[in-house]
């Protein structure tokens, strides 16, 4: 049993990582697009953009690229919310299979964090 339990251990601690990983790589997508939809506002609706989707770049004008943006952005919210939701389940196994096997470590609780905006340059032309 104990030695099961260690693996689940350590298969658990990579998986913690990897959806705190995950969780901190939305949360930065997330800061650059509120960025870009916070410098978008400030333009003329009718004035020309370019998004980057897949690999090509289309050019559309702001006031259509800034519904979608607030669209992904809340697309984002929901996951990160599952991924905050999988990350407290995750550590709940954790502690159990710590105390279980008598082992301390640096996880602490997690909460979701308010994602902060900066302002940054965005790609515009008139």
């Amino acid at each position: 049993m104990t030695e099961q339990a260690q693996q689940r251990y350590y298969q658990l601690r990579q998986e913690y990582g990897g959806v705190l990983g995950k969780i901190t790589e939305f949360e930065s997508e997330k800061r650059e697009h509120l960025i870009v939809l916070e410098n978008l506002r400030k333009v003329e609706p009718t004035r020309r953009c370019w998004r980057l989707v897949g690999d090509a770049l289309v050019e559309k004008q702001v006031s259509e690229i800034i519904p979608a943006l607030e669209q992904q952005c809340g697309n984002m919210d929901q996951v990160m919310e599952a991924l905050f939701k999988k990350l407290k389940e995750t550590e709940g196994e954790l502690r159990q299979l710590e105390q279980l096997l008598g082992v301390k470590t640096d996880i602490k609780q997690t909460e979701p964090q308010p994602t902060q905006q900066k302002s940054s340059g965005v790609l515009v032309s008139s």
